[in-house]
């Protein structure tokens, strides 16, 4: 009894223990229960290792004989061995701690991973609390929508109305002049004024703009339909009251803080305006540029807090539109003519002010930059309306504007500056074609890639220099045209093809290339500039020829041609030999050396193959000595120059 007794007393104190054990383990349960929700910004860079899991008995005291529960199959569900409330399953986002159960008896076989945890990677689906992608809304579906649709299809139906009304009436015979205005007029401005009772409503901004936009526009195309149409009021004061209506319709605008009304005044009244005066007037540029005016005024007021890049569009087109169609329209007596070019100027002067305003302002402005070119276009197209040098003179002033806008605008972006050289390049292009003749085309577009090249180096611009490459190689093109390699190369093809303006074209093509050489040099603009060496060294060479061989027959006829190609000669070696000197210098660049050698192969060739047959007399036997001694003192040269010192130069 005594060992039995002895036995039991035993077996009691080891379940008390594992009672102890089995709360101990609740509670530790718990608070890893609760690690998931506290230190979810914070995870463990790695797992450390920890007990095998220990599954205790759920009571305090234990029968004699204890045998642990077996592991639960995992298809069946959870396994909460610990009987945790709320203990339920998540996605595993690590390694799975998995390890055979130790109790004390008999031993289990491996469980399934203990309960809830810390995260070790990232989730298999979507935390707790992760909103769901929201369904794609369309156009239509979203609030507001259709209401906004269904006024700006009234604001249009009723502006057509308002047209018919003030001349399709007329046509018909219906009413009467005076009605049909005011009829016009009161319509208008019944319809602002109860925009400003429904704009105090809730949710009633849509329908306030629609009725707003409406009325203002209604209005400006009454005042269009008195001046254009029956002539009531004279054109200064018809323009003047179309301002006032147009800035009284965006400064609602700019009080609402609304770009749709804005966009809806101008673009309704531009649109219809053509109806009313008569497509291609000057009259509807007038009235068009007083939107555009008027326009860019409440942009510019908007743009201390927000920016109105639809309103700037609507504001621009309709008058370079209009300006562009009466070109197209221009009467053919010359004063009439002369009217449009002043117009087009006008539109021409607006535009560019209003966008180097915004440029100022916002220097990376996308729409106004496009401004500038549309601003342009009307100036450009309008000069073919005039004579010769008139023309000549339009293009020109356009272009020597541009150049100045250019210089003087230090806040302008390189997307805007880039713009406006471009814009100068082709005014200066169209001045170029039209003053100047096929013989001194060349000449004149070499002189503008010299003056461009300048420009460049003065505002350090890679578009500028750009500009002026464009020009130098038309002038290339076009000195070839006219004095081609082949004529070059006989005394004949020479005399016929030579003239005063090809060899100054010649002179200046020369000049052009040393220029441009010069700034890319200067200017690191090109990160691997040998290909343009090997270019301009070609066009050099034959700009260098060209002037000796057409010089020499302008001044001395035939006997010329001898003379130039014998100095040719002479000139291709003296030039080679300064690149090889340059080349062999120390430090000098490897480029020049090969370009040396290279020149001075050529001339060799030259001499044996052309100027040996195709030279007589005196300039033969000069290009030969005078090639040979230079030879000579080049060798000479070289030969002193790497002799050791204290050692005979030869």
């Amino acid at each position: 009894m005594t060992q039995t007794g002895g036995r039991e007393d035993v077996v009691a104190r080891l379940s008390e223990e594992v009672g102890r054990l089995g709360g101990r383990l609740q509670e530790i349960g718990i608070e890893l229960q609760a690690l998931p929700a506290a230190g979810a910004t914070s995870r463990p860079s790695a797992v450390e290792p920890g007990p095998t899991p220990f599954v205790p008995a759920p009571f305090a005291h234990a029968p004699a004989t204890w045998t642990p529960p077996l592991a639960p199959d995992p298809s069946a569900g959870w396994w909460n061995p610990l009987g945790l409330p709320g203990a339920a399953p998540s996605a595993p986002a690590g390694p799975a701690l998995v390890g055979p159960a130790r109790v004390a008896g008999p031993a289990v076989g491996p469980g399934p991973a203990v309960g809830p945890g810390p995260a070790w990677g990232p989730a298999w689906g979507p935390g707790p609390g992760a909103a769901p992608p929201l369904p794609r809304v369309h156009w239509w579906q979203r609030e507001g929508a259709a209401s906004r649709a269904v006024a700006v299809a009234g604001s249009a139906v009723t502006l057509i109305g308002v047209v018919m009304l003030l001349v399709l009436a007329a046509q018909g015979g219906w009413f009467g002049p005076v009605p049909r205005v005011v009829g016009g007029a009161v319509l208008a401005l019944g319809l602002v004024g109860l925009s400003l009772r429904v704009h105090q409503r809730d949710n009633g901004q849509a329908g306030a703009v629609a009725l707003a936009g409406t009325g203002a526009a209604g209005l400006y195309l009454d005042v269009v339909a008195a001046t254009a149409v029956y002539g009531w009021l004279p054109e200064p004061v018809g323009l003047a009251l179309g301002a006032a209506v147009a800035t009284g319709g965006l400064a609602l605008a700019h009080r609402w803080s609304s770009q749709s009304l804005a966009v809806v005044v101008v673009a309704g009244a531009a649109v219809l305006s053509p109806a009313l005066a008569e497509p291609g007037s000057l009259l509807l540029v007038a009235f068009l540029l007083v939107l555009q005016v008027g326009s860019a005024g409440a942009a510019a007021l908007a743009a201390r807090e927000r920016r109105w890049p639809v309103l700037a569009v609507v504001g621009i087109v309709p008058p370079v539109l209009a300006a562009l169609g009466a070109v197209a329209a221009a009467p053919a007596d010359a004063t009439g003519r002369l009217l449009v070019v002043l117009t087009c100027l006008l539109v021409t002067a607006t535009g560019l002010g209003l966008a180097l305003v915004d440029l100022r302002r916002r220097p990376t402005d996308v729409v106004a930059t496009g401004s500038l070119a549309l601003a342009v276009s009307p100036s450009l197209v309008a000069a073919g309306l005039l004579e010769h040098w008139a023309a000549v003179a339009v293009a020109g002033g356009l272009a020597a504007v541009l150049v100045v806008l250019v210089v003087t605008g230090g806040a302008l972006a390189g997307r805007a500056r880039g713009t406006l050289v471009a814009l100068a390049a082709v005014a200066l292009f169209q001045a170029t074609a039209t003053a100047a003749s096929a013989d001194s085309a060349a000449a004149a577009l070499l002189v503008e890639g010299l003056l461009l090249t300048a420009l460049a180096h003065r505002v350090r611009s890679r578009t500028v220099l750009l500009t002026a490459v464009v020009y130098g190689a038309l002038g290339t093109v076009t000195l070839a045209v006219r004095l081609p390699a082949s004529s070059l190369v006989t005394a004949g093809g020479a005399l016929s093809d030579a003239t005063g303006a090809t060899t100054l074209a010649a002179v200046l093509l020369v000049a052009a290339v040393v220029a441009l050489a010069a700034e890319v040099r200067w200017s690191h603009v090109v990160a691997h500039p040998q290909p343009l060496w090997w270019i301009g060294a070609a066009v050099a060479l034959y700009g260098t020829t060209a002037a000796l061989v057409a010089g020499s027959v302008l001044v001395l006829d035939r006997p010329g041609f001898v003379v130039g190609h014998s100095a040719a000669t002479v000139v291709w070696v003296a030039v080679g030999l300064v690149l090889l000197a340059r080349g062999l210098a120390r430090g000098g660049p490897v480029e020049a050396r090969v370009a040396g050698l290279l020149l001075v192969a050529a001339a060799v060739a030259k001499l044996l193959l052309f100027d040996l047959s195709a030279l007589n007399g005196v300039a033969r036997v000069a290009a030969f000595l005078v090639t040979g001694l230079l030879l000579l003192w080049r060798g000479a040269l070289a030969r002193s120059e790497n002799a050791k010192p204290g050692q005979p130069g030869a």
